[in-house]
C-alpha cells in the first residue's frame, strides 16, 4: 500500500469490533442497534476521508442499512481504501463472492475455479 494508507478500520457490532481489536486493529467504530442510518453513514464517510486508512471492514448488516447512493457507490468501487463486507457476530454470510468481487475490482478480470 502507499505510505499513509496503512491502517485498517472496522465498523460493526460490539462483539465483531472487539474480535478485530483483539487481533490488533486499532480503529474500531462500534454500532449499536439504535444507531441512526445518518450516524452510520457519517461514520463511514469519515473513514473514507481519513487518508491513513487502506482497508475498511464493515459488517454486512451495517452495509445493508446505508441509503446514500454516493456512499453505496464508494463502497462498491473504491480501490483505496478497499471496503470488505463481513458478517457480524451471529449473522449468516450473504456475500459469498465478496473476495471474488474484490479481486475482480482490483485486477480488472474475473477469476474462477474449474472443478474437475
Amino acid at each position: 500500500m502507499d505510505e499513509g494508507h496503512d491502517r485498517i478500520a472496522v465498523m460493526g457490532g460490539e462483539l465483531m469490533t472487539l474480535g478485530f481489536k483483539v487481533s490488533g486493529v486499532k480503529m474500531a467504530i462500534v454500532s449499536r442497534p439504535g444507531d441512526s442510518v445518518e450516524s452510520i453513514e457519517e461514520n463511514l464517510r469519515n473513514l473514507f476521508r481519513d487518508g491513513s486508512i487502506g482497508v475498511i471492514i464493515i459488517s454486512e448488516s451495517l452495509s445493508r442499512k446505508i441509503r446514500d447512493r454516493k456512499l453505496i457507490h464508494m463502497i462498491d468501487s473504491s480501490l483505496l481504501p478497499v471496503v470488505v463486507e463481513v458478517p457480524d457476530y451471529g449473522e449468516e454470510e450473504r456475500n459469498e463472492d465478496t473476495l471474488k468481487r474484490l479481486i475482480k475490482r482490483a485486477i480488472g478480470i474475473d477469476i474462477g475455479v474449474v472443478k474437475g
